[in-house]
């Protein structure tokens, strides 16, 4: 599971215009209904990852974990997890 800190505070909002930015129109960036803090990030059905915000006192966390079931699981983590991640540290390294 990549893991990705930004100094600051970072909204959820924010983070899905920068990761839409960086990926392109082929990925798909969506909020979960489920809590505030959460996105998922699509490529197709079966290639996605779901990003957790974690907010600190002078830092945002981003946790990325593919998506699936076992070895689409697997897959994911080393697939499209770390293409998250990367965009991630892309677009608020500017």
């Amino acid at each position: 599971m990549p893991s990705v800190t930004v100094p600051g505070s970072v909204t959820s909002d924010n983070a899905e215009a920068v990761l839409q930015r960086e990926l392109g129109s082929r990925f798909t960036v969506e909020p979960r209904d489920s809590s505030p803090d959460k996105f998922k990030v699509k490529l197709s059905t079966l290639s996605f990852a779901t990003v957790r915000r974690d907010q600190h006192e002078t830092d945002t966390t981003f946790h990325v974990h593919g998506g699936g079931f076992l070895i689409g699981r697997v897959f994911n983590e080393f697939g499209i997890a770390r293409d998250v991640a990367t965009a991630l540290k892309k677009g608020f390294a500017a």
